[in-house]
Formats: structure tokens, sequence, C-alpha cells
């Protein structure tokens, strides 16, 4: 899962490396802290996938939904 749910807390995790966002207490603000982090949000088998910058660098295959 892109951002996992806490006991009501919400933090964006990396599909690729398991990187970690700090917590939001709201689900949009935790949208919103990826996307002003330079994540990108990429549909791959069937499900879509939040990818980190350092990961975006190493795997140059992905292709990014902006």
């Amino acid at each position: 899962m892109s951002i996992a749910q806490f006991e009501g807390l919400y933090m964006p995790i990396c599909d690729i490396c398991g990187t970690e966002l700090y917590v939001k207490f709201d689900f949009n603000e935790a949208v919103e802290s990826k996307k002003r982090a330079g994540w990108k949000e990429c549909w791959t088998n069937g499900r879509f996938k939040d990818i980190c910058p350092d990961c975006q660098d190493k795997h140059t295959k992905i292709t990014a939904n902006e």
C-alpha cells in the first residue's frame, strides 16, 4: 500500500524501497506531501504504485502519471 493507515494517521511509503514520509493526520495531506516531495504515481500490474525520487532515478523504465 502506498499510503499506510495507522490508527487514524497516514504515512506515504515508497512501493519499491519502503522509504517513508512523515505521518499526516489526514489522507489528503499525505497525498499532498508525497507530491511536494517529488514522488510519482505509476500504474503497474493493475494497481497504482508510489515511487520516491531515488527509485525514479534507479528505475528509468518507470512510466509516471503526473
